[in-house]
């Protein structure tokens, strides 16, 4: 096993994927962009009091690597399972000594589970099929989504499980997805693979509102594979294919400037 080096961005269906703007209350700025490793997918950040790393998949090598936030550098990684040959989503539980990973496979029902490292893999049935994509934990559960637009899923691996519509997503398959704490709720983005544009949703504890949308302030021609959020300094990581060949890894600030979409311009919160 390899070692993990812990140095540890309104309406519904009308906006296509030809749109070049978002909804007027919710931005992105470009902060950082570097060149990765491969095709890095998934995304999650692991974070220990004001230590963090962005952890991402790669198909090709199996592992779950971690880069570095500030510089974008590749800092090691661990094996995956070795029936987890399709990896996509990886989603890890943050404040521990030890995180505990969770990933998914495109081409498997099969989510895989370890709380060591690496060292050994647990098994739990998809809800999402072989559909889900990016993945996330937000403190109790976690969240996917369905690349054919079967929606959010809110689950515990091996127990309950709720599916939440997402028509907004119309045929723009998405990819990565994050949560995030915002004015005492939590929120939800998700970035389609085949449009420039994060989603935001918010989860009340019942129900899923969508809030908004996103241009990312990028030119030219790529694809998203990966999406997460950092509390520690509150910025996004995010990882995309670009028509050049080469796979990015990306950091990203937001900013949120209506609490609910009837009070646009209300309260501004920056992140």
């Amino acid at each position: 096993m390899k070692q993990l080096i812990l140095i540890l961005t309104v309406s519904a269906m009308a906006f296509a994927a030809t749109e070049n703007r978002g909804t007027d209350d919710i931005s992105l700025t470009l902060v950082n962009d570097w060149t990765a490793l491969d095709q890095i997918r998934g995304l999650d950040v692991y974070e220990y009091g004001s230590y963090f790393v962005v952890l991402a998949t790669d198909i090709y090598a199996m592992e779950i690597q971690s880069y570095e936030p500030a510089t974008g550098t590749y800092l090691g990684a661990v094996d995956i399972s070795s029936g987890n040959t399709s990896v996509y989503g990886v989603a890890t539980q943050s404040n521990s000594d030890t995180p505990c990973f969770l990933t998914n496979d495109f081409d498997s029902d099969t989510l895989y589970y370890s709380e060591n490292m690496g060292s050994g893999w647990s098994t739990f049935t998809n809800p999402t099929g072989i559909r889900g994509r990016g993945m996330d934990f937000d403190g109790t559960h976690y969240w996917t989504i369905d690349i054919d637009n079967g929606g959010l899923w809110r689950f515990q691996p091996g127990g309950s499980q709720q599916n939440f519509p997402t028509p907004e997503l119309t045929a723009s398959s998405p990819s990565g997805v994050t949560t995030f704490p915002y004015q005492g709720n939590t929120w939800i983005a998700i970035a389609p693979y085949s449009n420039h544009f994060i989603y935001f949703y918010k989860w009340n504890g019942t129900a899923i509102s969508f809030m908004g949308y996103a241009s990312i302030p990028l030119g030219g021609s790529y694809y998203s594979l990966g999406l997460a959020f950092a509390e520690t300094n509150g910025h996004m990581y995010w990882s995309y294919y670009a028509s050049s060949g080469e796979t990015h890894l990306a950091e990203l600030s937001f900013e949120i400037t209506a609490l609910e979409r009837s009070s646009w311009g209300s309260i501004k919160h920056s992140f």
